[in-house]
């Protein structure tokens, strides 16, 4: 009977162990995850998207420091393309001249049907056949 509580309890310790060196494997995964986010969050405090507005603190360090653009101009780099992107679509205006190509109506674009491997002349002679019925 002694035994078998000597045994029981060398099984519990080993299970404990087990448990604690799992225990310790979450917490450092724990520990890189927090890491990873708040190394993210800082290099999007120090790089913010173009689109997102700018944080308080983040605009008066952006005073603060020397400006590199040498052109002079105040607007941000790539600020003409969010204009574009957020402008609504306008339509071109009509043409005075109109060519006989826009008076005749276009032919709808047609794909050719998926070709079989071919095996024999017969089924090549088909296949050939079914593509001029379709052109026509």
């Amino acid at each position: 009977m002694e035994e078998k509580l000597d045994k029981l309890i060398s099984l519990m310790e080993s299970q404990n162990k087990a448990w604690q060196k799992s225990l310790q494997l979450l917490d450092g995964i724990h520990m890189v995850l927090v890491e990873k986010y708040r190394a993210a969050d800082l290099l999007l405090e120090e790089h913010p998207p173009m689109g997102a507005p700018r944080p308080a603190n983040q605009s008066q360090r952006r005073e603060s420091s020397p400006t590199l653009n040498t052109f002079g101009d105040q607007k941000p780099y790539g600020y003409e393309l969010e204009e574009e992107r957020q402008a609504p679509a306008q339509s071109f205006p009509a043409t005075a001249q109109v060519n006989e190509e826009s008076t005749r109506p276009q032919q709808p674009f047609r794909e050719p049907p998926p070709t079989v491997p071919v095996t024999s002349k017969a089924e090549m002679m088909e296949q050939a056949e079914r593509v001029e019925r379709i052109d026509e």
